[in-house]
């Protein structure tokens, strides 16, 4: 009798995906997008006010005395800076 086969596939973790089958590999999120979820085959874009590096897992909050309407931030250095005689609470 032959050997029984083995299920060797893998579901790719948070801050990754793939979207073809037959993958050897899973990508990392692309910077300005994130993946929270397991075995998922597209990333999800990052929200204003948070940024995402590449191979993020989750949306980082801009930090204190910054903030950002836009999506798709890829560092915390293109958050805006909060102008003078304003406050911001982070994100």
């Amino acid at each position: 009798a032959g050997a029984a086969q083995q299920d060797t596939c893998q579901p790719c973790s948070p801050g990754s995906y793939t979207n073809s089958k037959g993958s050897s590999r899973c990508r990392p999120c692309e910077a300005g997008t994130f993946q929270n979820k397991v075995g998922q085959t597209k990333c999800r874009s990052c929200k204003p006010g948070n940024y995402c590096p590449e191979g993020s897992a989750a949306a980082l909050v801009c930090p204190a005395g910054s903030y950002s309407n836009a999506t798709n931030l890829r560092a915390g250095s293109e958050c805006t800076m909060c102008p003078h005689g304003h406050a911001c609470s982070p994100g």
